[in-house]
């Protein structure tokens, strides 16, 4: 139902993790995978994670019908466009733009979405 595999190192990620495994604990939920995801830059070992391949985790968002895109190290996030490619529905959060009347999908006072994704004037990503 819900998928989620990231990092936790960043406040709306931890806050994200957090809501979805409360309401994992709650009466009548339905599935929620979470796979948190941690590296070793110092030791080369960027695969921390409980999520047994790259391929579980494709898998899994094949099966989910939701999975939250939050903020991430770059605007441009990848996982938006796996979530895409897997026919899961990206769930973002909009935050204001530094350009007025816009609003961002990476950080409060981000670029705005349209100069995050491509194709923008073809494809409505609202």
């Amino acid at each position: 139902f819900v998928y989620w595999f990231g990092s936790n190192d960043k406040i709306w990620r931890q806050t994200v993790i957090a809501q979805l495994q409360a309401y994992r604990q709650s009466p009548g939920a339905r599935q929620v995978v979470v796979h948190e995801i941690g590296s070793d830059y110092e030791a080369r070992d960027v695969w921390q994670t409980d999520a047994n391949s790259p391929k579980l985790v494709l898998e899994e968002m094949y099966r989910s019908v939701f999975c939250p895109i939050v903020q991430g190290d770059v605007p441009h996030q990848k996982r938006l466009f796996d979530a895409v490619l897997t026919g899961c529905v990206p769930v973002v959060v909009a935050y204001p733009s530094h350009v007025h009347g816009n609003v961002s999908w990476w950080l409060p006072g981000g670029p705005p979405v349209d100069r995050m994704v491509p194709f923008p004037r073809d494809i409505d990503w609202r």
